[in-house]
């Protein structure tokens, strides 16, 4: 049957052909959010509509051709692009009109799919089995791809335990003790770390409080939960919102406590859904008294606020879908002024004038895109800075100079010294662009950011920049007075210095995970706090013999990537149970290629404690590793899977 002799008058011929165009739709819908890196469900609605839209066309293209095989007109190449540009074109027009969110690339990426999708199942339409193969292929092809972006995107459980690793520096070896599945991994991405007492208190995006401590002999992390927690009201703005919006961004996004005399005062900035108007705020609370009965968690003290933006923010905007960005909300607490003054950083949420018509940074009138200095005596407030994104991180000097960190669209994340008054230039000027794009509507002359106070530094491309702190910890002595900058898509940490008013170095060491955010430890040490819900503690390795440390000695002429990235030496990644002489493109000596089998742990353990001795002839110069516990750790390392260049930097996977 093919669609000249569908009869629409027949039931069982209507079925098959409104089951071709379901396999069709479904294909056009899921297959092309492979473009985009999501998935379908995972998108802003603002996107997703132009998805619907290349389906509509589809639908309308297939539709002429049934209509035409009907009429029995034949299809030619004219005639198969005149049905095309039917279909597309007024999609197209009214995408350009409506200023889609849906960038270039992916745009022509999504239109080529859909109209290649059209021609050959015209090509085939005399064969109908071929035809419907065809789209059930590509249909099971995208609920495949999408049922694979869900097993990403679900939290995977992880047993409790202590994970550590080495990475190397520059100027130190670092050991990172990662604490696993201690936390309840939380729904919203979020919070940060603080001390009080001698403790650390750590907030979670959903706004429940843990206190923390380490007992180093046995790398033990001992909390226990408070039964305060902060007044984010996720569960009013869900029932409001339903799934219209990404939920998992309306958060609780610092916490801050200022002590003095058996007091404290615990500051957090978070999310607030006003039920009675339907729109939210971001919110300044405080919780405060006795720091022995928060410990001990007795009940009696109660949260107030003590800032909240203007004006309340609407999800639904005249003419457009529903839209939350609490992703560029900001959040960050710090102390100014001797502890007078607390200062907080409020992201634009997404209010730029591009996605949404209202733009609030460089409305005086607004709160957002700011930041905002509250005077704690009297709780009365006032613009400090304007003309911000993301502003994900804020730390202040004891000399007073305040640094910040900021989110930019597609490139641009920056790093700011933030002066009273100043212009930092969103949405009007950014080194960014728009996803997919090689501009930023707002800027006439992109990658420029002139008339407004320039960043201190630009990353370009983006690293998904998050807290920083200065280092003055005297465990990192070679640091002192560098910049530490966490990364959320890089999943790294950067140092930065400083010489002369002026950025001299940069370096990056990775550590495998979206940190949130970065603090010093009572001892000196790094705080980390991830996405994943765990917490990571960076040290100065001071354990030489590890795999790792001992791989030190042998990374100036291997590395460990892919078996393929030889340097003097072979590559070793995989080696261990490998053939001998087997890296593809590197170029054996004739003893080893005469050496021949594998590498099995005990073949290893020979050629390292005396490798002249185990191939006689070898032009490996390395004397050997005489300790027998020494070799077993490194062939343990090798064996791990562990990456590493040349020159001993881990790679992350």
């Amino acid at each position: 049957m093919s669609d000249q002799n569908i009869d629409i008058a027949r039931p069982q011929h209507i079925a098959a052909f409104f089951l071709l165009q379901l396999l069709g739709l479904i294909a056009i819908l899921t297959l092309p959010t492979l473009f985009l890196g999501h998935s379908l469900w995972s998108l802003h609605p603002i996107t997703i509509e132009p998805i619907f839209c290349f389906g509509a066309s589809y639908l309308v293209c297939t539709g002429i051709l049934l209509w035409r095989a009907r009429s029995g007109r034949p299809l030619t190449a004219g005639a198969l692009l005149a049905i095309l540009a039917l279909g597309y074109v007024p999609t197209l027009l009214f995408l350009l009109l409506a200023g889609s969110d849906l960038a270039r690339r992916p745009l022509v990426e999504e239109l080529v799919f859909g109209a290649a999708l059209v021609c050959v199942t015209a090509a085939v339409r005399q064969f109908l089995a071929l035809r419907a193969s065809i789209l059930l292929l590509a249909a099971a092809g995208g609920i495949a791809l999408q049922i694979l972006y869900l097993t990403d995107h679900l939290p995977r459980p992880q047993p409790p335990g202590v994970v550590i690793t080495h990475v190397d520096s520059a100027l130190y070896a670092l050991k990172v003790t990662e604490y696993v599945g201690l936390f309840p991994k939380p729904k919203a991405f979020g919070g940060g770390i603080t001390r009080i007492g001698d403790v650390y208190l750590l907030a979670t995006g959903d706004g429940d409080l843990f206190t923390f401590t380490e007992s180093t002999p046995d790398h033990a992390l001992n909390l226990r939960r408070s039964p305060y927690k902060i007044p984010v009201n996720t569960d009013a703005f869900v029932a409001a919102v339903g799934t219209t919006v990404d939920t998992t961004m309306f958060r609780a996004a610092d916490i801050l406590v200022q002590e003095h005399d058996g007091q404290f005062h615990l500051f957090a900035s978070h999310h607030f859904w006003k039920q009675a108007d339907q729109c939210f705020v971001e919110r300044i609370s405080e919780l405060d008294g006795s720091t022995e009965n928060f410990m001990r968690g007795l009940p009696g003290m109660s949260w107030k606020t003590i800032y909240e933006t203007s004006p309340c923010v609407p999800v639904i905007f005249p003419g457009r879908p529903a839209y939350f960005n609490g992703a560029q909300a900001g959040g960050r607490l710090a102390l100014l002024n001797n502890g007078a003054d607390l200062l907080a950083t409020i992201g634009d949420n997404g209010l730029d004038g591009w996605y949404v018509p209202m733009s609030a940074p460089q409305d005086m009138a607004s709160s957002y895109g700011k930041t905002v200095l509250i005077h704690l005596s009297d709780l009365s407030n006032q613009i400090y800075s304007f003309g911000h994104r993301n502003p994900q991180g804020l730390y202040v000097e004891a000399t007073g100079t305040i640094w910040s960190t900021e989110h930019g669209p597609q490139g641009g994340d920056e790093l700011n010294r933030i002066e009273r008054g100043a212009n930092y230039g969103w949405p009007l000027a950014t080194y960014g662009t728009q996803y997919g794009t090689h501009t930023w509507p707002f800027d006439p002359i992109p990658g420029n950011h002139d008339g407004f106070t320039q960043p201190f530094y630009s990353f370009v491309p983006s690293i998904g920049i998050s807290n920083l702190l200065v280092n003055n910890s005297p465990q990192f002595g070679l640091w002192k007075g560098d910049l530490l900058i966490s990364s959320l898509r890089d999943r790294a940490i950067y140092r930065l210095r400083i010489r002369q008013d002026r950025v001299v170095m940069v370096e990056r060491f990775p550590v495998g995970r979206r940190i949130r955010d970065i603090q010093a430890g009572r001892a000196g040490e790094l705080l980390l706090w991830t996405d994943s819900g765990t917490i990571m503690i960076v040290r100065v390795a001071n354990d030489a013999d590890t795999g790792d440390a001992l791989f030190d000695a042998c990374a100036g002429c291997h590395a460990i990537q892919n078996g393929r990235t030889h340097g003097m030496g072979p590559d070793l990644y995989g080696v261990v149970n490998r053939p001998v002489a087997s890296a593809e493109g590197f170029h054996y000596s004739p003893a080893m290629q005469a050496f021949g089998g594998k590498w099995t742990k005990e073949r290893l353990d020979a050629f390292l404690a005396s490798p002249r001795t185990a191939v006689p002839g070898t032009a490996m110069q390395f004397n050997g590793l005489s300790d027998a516990t020494s070799r077993a750790k490194l062939i343990e390392f090798l064996q791990s899977g562990t990456k590493r260049e040349a020159g001993g930097h881990v790679i992350p996977d």
